[in-house]
């Protein structure tokens, strides 16, 4: 974390959940990062800090993430609480909610540029 920037104990408890469970999902695979890379869209060096713990992902990539790793999609679901028994009809359509979540938030980025 850069000097003179403070974070919360939330901030510092997401960035560690992700950081968990991204590793978990590496374990014993090569090109993680890149894997990353390109589920999120984003930079090496960002990816690379969300596996340190440094700083959680935002946004646009925490969709990405949610949408291509399972076990990220778990943690979240556990950190806030919610039963992973939910039966798949249930978790198909909170994953499409998402995607459709994803592509308006795309939209929206594309109309600001």
């Amino acid at each position: 974390m850069a000097i003179g920037k403070k974070r919360g104990a939330a901030a510092d408890q997401y960035a560690r959940l992700i950081a968990d469970a991204l590793r978990l999902e590496a374990k014993g695979s090569r090109g993680a990062v890149k894997r990353i890379m390109k589920w999120t869209g984003a930079s090496e060096r960002t990816v690379k800090g969300w596996l340190a713990g440094d700083m959680g992902p935002r946004g646009e990539h925490l969709l990405g993430l949610l949408q291509s790793s399972d076990v990220v999609f778990e943690h979240v679901l556990l950190a806030v609480g919610r039963d992973l028994s939910a039966s798949s009809p249930d978790v198909a359509l909170l994953r499409r909610q998402m995607l459709d979540l994803s592509d308006q938030l795309r939209a929206l980025g594309a109309t600001k540029q």
